[in-house]
């Protein structure tokens, strides 16, 4: 249950959340068609397609009101079909019918980052376009807002976006060497005047509910204090990615910090834990990961190798050796009493947990950064 599950809401988040722009044009457009994910009659068919899902693609039915609540059902892969959430923006319901079972948890629209956060991250490490197109998309014109990475590791994205209706059709990336790849595409849509309350009741009400456990919310300078090991967390990633939340999963007693980064367009999350113990990690072929300073680092992300590779690297002994012996353009004691500070918080790799500081210099750790 856990494995289709975290599958199923990483799909959605991808499909409904990913998207920020910059420029006048781009911008109203994009923020249109944010604002109004969740605010919208529509019922379609969207193909989720991304290296974090087991199986590749994930097909799903949707209906949505624009009272916030929205309702899938799986299509594709046939070992997932006919499982169900209702998500209402506070609690999110679940079934499965080969085991007859229901689960609520907290929505995780609840802790969602709310659209001037994104576009504000999004503005630093894209530039973005309408470009013109007589594409359609299910039927529908579109139009086109192409975000160009200001890093060359990362691809460029297209948005499709209803003509009419401001939804988000379809989104595609394009690599260097100019492939394609569709990470969300509408199959079919159509956008109801009216949608029945009674067809958000399509969970069973006679099975008891069971409570999923969600994580334990927390911060990089809190996090040390609450698992068993030390995990680093460096205060800057690469390519202008930022880190936008702390979980803690505990796992049979075990402990694994997630850490959910954004770099305002795309989503990912870094899994940290002790290498001597077996947790359950989302393991797809698309992760990445390697032993650092006494932790397991894993990635995951709709991103290239070459990415996450970058994402990595602000996790190992070299970016903090770099970081120490760097030689410096600013006077010595203010290196010395901003040395000081960092040690006296606990954010050097010897301490109990690395967080950002507020010092007189700021220090890119990966070479990348903003």
């Amino acid at each position: 249950m856990k494995t289709w599950f975290r599958i199923a809401c990483l799909g959605l988040s991808v499909g409904l959340t990913a998207v920020a722009a910059a420029g006048d044009d781009a911008l109203n457009l994009l923020r249109r068609a944010l604002d109004a994910t969740y605010r919208v009659n529509a019922r379609k068919i969207v193909v989720y397609t991304s290296d974090t899902y087991e199986n590749g693609t994930l097909s799903v039915s949707v209906l949505q009101a624009r009272s916030g609540e929205v309702l899938t059902t799986v299509v594709q892969p046939l070992s997932m079909q006919g499982l169900k959430t209702m998500d209402d923006g506070k609690v999110l319901k679940s079934y499965c019918p080969d085991q007859k079972k229901v689960w609520h948890q907290e929505s995780p629209r609840a802790h969602q980052p709310d659209t001037d956060y994104r576009l504000a991250i999004a503005q630093r490490n894209y530039a973005f376009v309408e470009e013109r197109t007589d594409q359609t998309v299910a039927g529908r014109r579109i139009r086109l807002v192409v975000a160009k990475p200001k890093n060359r590791e990362l691809p460029t994205r297209h948005y499709f976006i209803d003509r009419e209706t401001p939804v988000i059709l379809r989104i595609e990336t394009v690599d260097r060497a100019g492939q394609v790849a569709r990470v969300m595409d509408t199959r079919s849509v159509e956008y109801p005047e009216e949608v029945s309350r009674v067809a958000f009741r399509a969970l069973p009400e006679s099975i008891k509910p069971e409570p999923v456990g969600v994580p334990m919310r927390t911060t990089a300078a809190q996090v040390g204090n609450k698992v068993d090991f030390q995990p680093h967390i460096p205060s800057r990633l690469a390519l202008g990615f930022q880190i936008e939340g702390v979980d803690i999963i505990r796992e049979k007693g075990q402990n694994l910090v997630a850490l959910r980064i954004t770099d305002g367009l795309t989503t990912g999350t870094i899994y940290l834990w002790d290498p001597k113990e077996r947790v359950n990690v989302l393991n797809t072929p698309g992760s990445l990961e390697r032993q650092v300073d006494g932790m397991m680092v894993r990635v995951i992300g709709d991103v290239p190798t070459a990415a996450k590779e970058r994402l990595l690297q602000a996790f190992s002994a070299k970016a903090w050796d770099s970081f120490l012996h760097r030689e410096p353009k600013i006077e010595p004691t203010a290196l010395a009493n901003a040395y000081a500070a960092a040690k006296a918080a606990g954010v050097l790799p010897n301490g109990p947990v690395i967080r950002p500081i507020e010092v007189t210099i700021q220090f890119d750790l990966t070479g990348g950064g903003h």
